[in-house]
């Protein structure tokens, strides 16, 4: 054997391996060095009030599907020191985990009332690690982070965005299911310095961000059941959730599965190949529908299920998906790996008299019902897995039974009302609005009776008057006294029961047991911009700013407040970083078209206000500005100025009693040339501003006319352009 040839064959393959870290280690320390690019945790510490508390930061997830208006606020606001005698459990799961679409009922949240009603005086906290858009590949990396937490036990609901997720076989988010190992290099770059400044570069190079469409992101993504990615996607998450059971594992935590739930029986498939029921979802699922109606369910459910696994549009976790996960608490045979399957607990371990009608919003998520039945799943399984009691899990008859109380108990707890139940179905009807419902059976009917839930009796606000407000308020707390969200649900209900003080008392004591609710402080920084008190709404933005180093819903209020200051270009850089995010926002909106204009960049400003007309064209607030810009942008055009008196004729139409669009008017006619015209609505606009004591527009209005004058004898007038430049009048 020759060794001196294979010394310069290993020193070669060293060097190809070496040279690469090489460079990435020299890069990440100068970017080190700069102070700049800093990584995005899933996972950090804050302090408050003297104490270290974990908090979740939305930014990763954002990062990681590539889509800068991704919502998922800060669920949790866990203290670093463990409480004794307190249980700590991290909860890892999707969007049906996370309580989507009304957050505020999460399955965090209904698992530790469930727990803490069942165990009294067993305090528990759960760490919501839970985002939409994710799949198994994302959450191997939540649980590696949370397990920081030191939880007792780890909770896995997950499994329906195996195949449309991250990584996963449709390919909107990059290379179809590139395996295991790529997606973990490829997570774990982007929380490095030099991963953070590549994606920076990308989208910087690339232009605008793209926007999250939820669903709609995959309505081109259709798969069958044996297309061999659909199969790939399915051997990774086994890898996946084999490798999180033996993280937890190790780190000393006990681990529950519990197998996902989905809608079988009341979700027609969305996307059906042609055939007989061995090869057509709709088949097998019309063929289902006849077994259930003549009463033969346990033939059905065989059919169902075929029809779920041949349904092309694969938003729902299959048998496949569902499978691995029996299979890895099987292989792992330990007493500390648990599996609750609630995928057969809501189906055939269900006797009725619910069915998925009851369980599920749409295709996957929870209504309340469904959330406390999966939750009620959980507290079992936990029970089993911390040793505070043994489970009889043949018990199914008994088990159902008890099941309404623990609803109307947890509502009441949970401060569950019939205001929360039509918010949460008016979510759903907005969902079903997306264009990948359009063409699916039976979707015009279903949307009508969604829309009846929303609008029925049974969805109607009750307890509107303040008085019972409060008092449902007062019971939800003495029962549950350290939960924020009671707080924050209480603050939406005496709001709309006209209790204003009653609606900020509740919202301040929301914050003082969790700071980091950006909804709260939001409704609070307003009130403060409401009373003029400018320094408390940027002490509250800048807060929850420090929460969330990603940037918060609160950078509205920072822009605005800036804005007042008059740090104009620091107004800008944070409100086009809200605009990103919250894509469409209309005061947002109309803030950065007015920093583009007063900064010199009115064709920014202009652009901007295309933008939001074209979103609503009947709003006269955004024709007066938009008209205006294009008013006194100088330089403009003949066209400008002609397209501006007819925005300003709309605003004018919409609200003839608005001075300042009425002087807008008079300013577009002047500048398009048509100077008695506008003399004549500047007149009119200049008495209605005298009359509401309006010294600015007056002025402003004086100013215009006496430039038109001037204009008219010098000849300038007759090109039809007359005169232009900015000012204050029509914003």
């Amino acid at each position: 054997m020759d060794f001196n040839r294979w010394r310069i064959y290993i020193g070669r393959a060293a060097l190809v391996v070496a040279g690469p870290l090489a460079f990435f280690a020299t890069l990440e320390g100068a970017l080190f060095l700069t102070g700049k690019f800093e990584p995005v945790e899933v996972l950090r510490q804050v302090e408050h009030g003297g104490k270290r508390y974990w908090v979740m930061e939305p930014e990763y997830t954002r990062r990681v599907l590539g889509r800068d208006n991704v919502n998922r606020d800060q669920r949790f606001f866990i203290p670093v020191e463990r409480t004794p005698g307190t249980r700590r459990v991290l909860l890892v799961g999707e969007s049906a985990a996370a309580g989507h679409p009304l957050p505020e009922y999460s399955l965090a949240r209904v698992l530790k009332v469930l727990w803490e009603k069942e165990f009294p005086g067993g305090k528990m906290e759960v760490v919501d690690m839970t985002s939409v858009g994710v799949s198994s590949q994302v959450l191997r990396v939540f649980v590696r982070e949370g397990l920081r937490t030191d939880p007792d036990a780890v909770v896995l609901y997950a499994g329906n965005n195996e195949v449309i997720g991250p990584y996963g076989a449709a390919n909107v988010f990059g290379r179809q299911a590139p395996g295991v190992l790529w997606a973990q290099v490829g997570l774990a770059a982007l929380q490095t310095r030099t991963g953070r400044a590549m994606t920076e570069l990308l989208e910087m190079a690339g232009g605008d961000t793209k926007e999250w469409r939820g669903l709609d992101e995959f309505r081109e993504e259709v798969l069958a059941w044996d297309d061999p990615a659909v199969s790939r996607v399915a051997e990774q998450a086994k890898s996946n959730f084999r490798a999180m059971a033996g993280m937890a594992l190790e780190a000393g935590s006990k681990v529950l599965i519990c197998v996902p739930a989905v809608n079988l029986t009341d979700w027609p498939p969305l996307e059906s190949a042609e055939g007989g029921v061995e090869t057509s979802a709709l088949a097998a699922y019309e063929k289902a529908e006849e077994l259930q109606a003549a009463d033969q369910m346990e033939e059905a459910w065989e059919f169902f299920r075929r029809a779920c696994d041949l349904d092309e549009m694969r938003f729902r976790a299959d048998s496949r998906v569902r499978g691995v996960q029996r299979e890895v608490v099987a292989e792992m045979a330990t007493k500390d790996v648990v599996l609750v399957d609630a995928d057969i607990w809501l189906h055939e371990g269900n006797p009725g008299p619910l069915t998925d009608r009851d369980f599920f919003l749409e295709h996957v998520h929870l209504t309340f019902e469904g959330r406390v039945a999966v939750a009620a799943l959980m507290v079992d399984g936990l029970a089993e897995l911390l040793g505070t009691r043994t489970n009889n899990w043949a018990d199914a008859q008994g088990w159902w039974e008890i099941f309404p109380d623990r609803v109307d108990e947890a509502k009441a707890r949970m401060l569950y009302t019939p205001a929360a139940e039509r918010i949460m179905w008016g979510q759903v009807e907005s969902l079903l609005q997306m264009e990948v419902f359009s063409s699916a059976r039976g979707m015009g009917a279903r949307r009508a009776e969604v829309q009846k839930r929303q609008q029925g009796s049974e969805g109607k606000p009750q307890g509107t008057k303040a008085t019972e407000a409060q008092l449902a308020y007062e019971r939800a707390l003495a029962n549950n006294p350290e939960d924020a969200e009671i707080h924050w649900l209480a603050a939406i209900h005496l709001e709309i029961a006209g209790d204003e003080k009653g609606a900020r008392e509740a919202m301040k004591r929301a914050l003082e047991l969790r700071p980091n609710m950006e909804a709260a402080n939001l409704a609070v920084a307003e009130y403060a911009m409401d009373d003029g008190n400018t320094s408390e709404a940027m002490e509250i933005a800048e807060r929850a700013a420090y929460f969330q180093s990603g940037g918060t819903d609160l950078d509205g209020i920072r822009a605005a407040v800036l804005a007042k200051r008059g740090e104009l270009k620091q107004a800008l850089e944070v409100v086009e970083r809200y605009n990103r995010r919250r894509s469409g926002d209309a005061r947002a909106m109309r803030l950065q078209a007015w920093l583009f204009d007063q900064l010199g960049n009115s064709v920014r400003g202009i652009k901007t206000l295309r933008e939001l007309v074209g979103q609503n064209q009947d709003v006269a607030e955004d024709l007066n500005n938009l008209a205006w810009l294009l008013a006194t942008r100088k330089g403009g055009l003949r066209a400008e100025s002609a397209e501006a008196v007819e925005l300003a004729r709309r605003a004018v139409e919409l609200n003839g009693e608005a001075h300042r669009y009425r002087g807008t008017l008079a300013v577009a006619l002047i500048a398009d040339g048509r100077i008695e015209e506008g003399r004549a609505e500047a007149e009119k606009a200049i008495e209605m501003a005298r009359e509401a004591g309006d010294g600015e527009a007056v002025a402003e209005l004086e100013k215009r006319l006496e430039a038109a004058r001037s204009a008219e004898e010098g000849g300038q007038i007759a090109e039809g352009r007359g005169t232009r430049g900015r000012s204050k009048i029509g914003n």
